[in-house]
């Protein structure tokens, strides 16, 4: 009988060292097992399944790249689209920009025709007034020449009426304008230098000697005739109103000076018309009337029979 050991459990052996059971003989194992049969197998054919399988997924693989492919082609026409969309915009903003722009100023035109309209309006109602006054005055001329015979014999008949309006355009634009007598001739070589000192000549009769402080400077002056120094030129005065010219008239009472005579500016017809009346008044006086003078009467220049309340009143007599 062999005696039973128990599991080593020192360390004297590197088996027990180790803890683990004592090599058995492979040897009586291997004559012990059975021997191990061995067995192949052959793979199963699949067979038509198989390949109807394969060719629906070739099929499918290739729908899914058509699919791809087109989702490819339709986000590309996508992003162009929108590209093109976004410039479209741009385009329409920049559109909108420029209409609006030119609303603005079809606007601002329309306001300022509206303006021009307004003054155009304006003017013509001041040439309908004009044209109204120059009737008139042109009805007082007429009137006046049918009771002068002399005047009339100035003016054939064809003619009178054209001669009329002449005249009459020519005494308008003569009555913004006066004629200055006894002014110093400059003594200046430069014509420049001539003209600014009768310039201030001129301001200085109006401001200082007829205490005009607030008449505006003249548009024009000049010289009538042709420059000699040894001789004294009349000075002609235009004005741009009617009115300026009139109040210097109304004020030539206040010159102290003797030398300096101011005049209205007359056409060749009223000089004429002037010197007819002085000589009808040196003859009339001479007869024996009394309290005669010459006057405008509605614009025409008469000879009346008064005697005036007022010693400053403006009467032309035959020494003016």
């Amino acid at each position: 009988m062999s005696v039973q050991r128990s599991p080593p459990t020192g360390s004297d052996t590197l088996s027990v060292r180790s803890g683990s059971y004592p090599d058995l003989p492979s040897k009586t194992v291997c004559q012990d097992t059975p021997e191990v049969q061995k067995t192949f197998r052959n793979k199963r054919k699949l067979g038509s399944d198989y390949e109807e399988i394969m060719t629906e997924f070739s099929e499918m693989k290739k729908q899914i790249t058509t699919v791809q492919n087109q989702m490819s082609e339709m986000m590309t026409y996508l992003s162009t689209m929108v590209n093109m969309q976004t410039d479209n915009f741009k385009k329409l903003n920049v559109d909108v920009s420029v209409i609006k722009q030119q609303m603005h100023d079809i606007k601002l035109n329309s306001d300022t025709l509206s303006v021009e309209q307004a003054k155009l309006k304006l003017d013509i109602d001041n040439l309908k007034i004009n044209n109204n006054i120059t009737e008139k005055k042109i009805e007082s001329i007429e009137s006046s020449l049918q009771h002068d015979n002399t005047s009339l014999n100035r003016f054939s008949m064809s003619d009178t009426r054209e001669e009329l309006v002449a005249e009459l355009s020519e005494r308008n634009l003569r009555s913004r304008n006066i004629i200055v007598m006894g002014v110093p001739e400059p003594k200046a070589d430069n014509p420049k230098e001539r003209r600014e000192e009768d310039m201030n000549a001129i301001l200085n009769i109006l401001r200082n000697i007829l205490g005009l402080k607030d008449i505006p400077d003249p548009d024009k002056i000049y010289r009538l005739g042709k420059y000699q120094s040894s001789r004294q030129r009349h000075m002609k005065v235009c004005f741009t109103s009617q009115e300026t010219a009139t109040l210097i008239l109304k004020s030539k009472q206040n010159l102290n000076d003797n030398n300096i005579k101011i005049f209205s500016d007359q056409t060749p017809q009223q000089q004429d018309n002037m010197k007819m009346l002085k000589y009808e008044l040196e003859q009339r006086t001479s007869s024996g009337e009394e309290n005669l003078c010459i006057k405008y009467i509605r614009g025409i220049l008469k000879i009346i029979k008064e005697v005036p309340k007022n010693p400053n009143q403006h009467f032309l007599h035959t020494k003016s």
